[in-house]
């Protein structure tokens, strides 16, 4: 079975979000999401096919579609806590 960090970070910010009642640490808390997911893509990236068991001991980078789901979960997090709220807003203005 196999667990990964970013299932991890997921849960601390769905649970931040309803503990944490200040907007402003909700965003900084989103960044350090963000910028700590790209880090491993990044990373994941440089050391393809040569990734050890255990990534820092928290984290398997075992396949590219772990490296681009954490570029993903990155560029998103980042782009909640920087970009205007309309802009993250869907075409049918859900």
């Amino acid at each position: 079975m196999r667990t990964s960090r970013t299932t991890g970070l997921g849960i601390i910010a769905i649970a931040a979000s309803f503990l944490i009642p200040d907007a402003m640490l909700q965003k900084w808390l989103v960044v350090v999401v963000g910028v700590t997911a790209l880090f491993f893509a990044v990373y994941g990236f440089m050391v393809a096919g040569n990734t050890p068991p255990n990534t820092f001991g928290i984290s398997n980078l075992e396949s590219p579609a772990d490296d681009v789901l954490h570029l993903v979960v990155g560029i998103w997090a980042l782009a909640a806590a920087f970009l205007p709220r309309g802009r993250l807003l869907t075409a049918a203005g859900t």
